[in-house]
């Protein structure tokens, strides 16, 4: 069976689906093979433009000599190093 192969099966056409139910199961295993690498790698990556652009926002405070940054999405102040509590909201 098509979806039996090893994964690091090269393709080189001795092995191929004939018929429509063989090449519906290959054409879905191929998808999922992608997605599976796809999906984690995007969410590995926006995690580290988003942890970037942090970075890059406090580099900015600092040399403006701010003492905080806002969120954008609220407007709160973001601490960094310390837990916030009522006194330093």
């Amino acid at each position: 069976m098509v979806g039996g192969v090893n994964p690091d099966y090269r393709g080189y056409g001795d092995v191929y689906p004939i018929t429509a139910v063989g090449k519906l199961l290959s054409s879905v295993f191929a998808i999922l093979g992608v997605g599976l690498v796809a999906l984690p790698s995007g969410i590995v990556c926006s995690g580290m433009i988003n942890e970037i652009n942090l970075d890059e926002q406090k580099r900015a405070a600092n040399e403006k000599g701010e003492q905080e940054i806002l969120c954008p999405h609220c407007g709160k102040p973001i601490h960094f190093g310390i837990a916030p509590n009522k006194e330093n909201q």
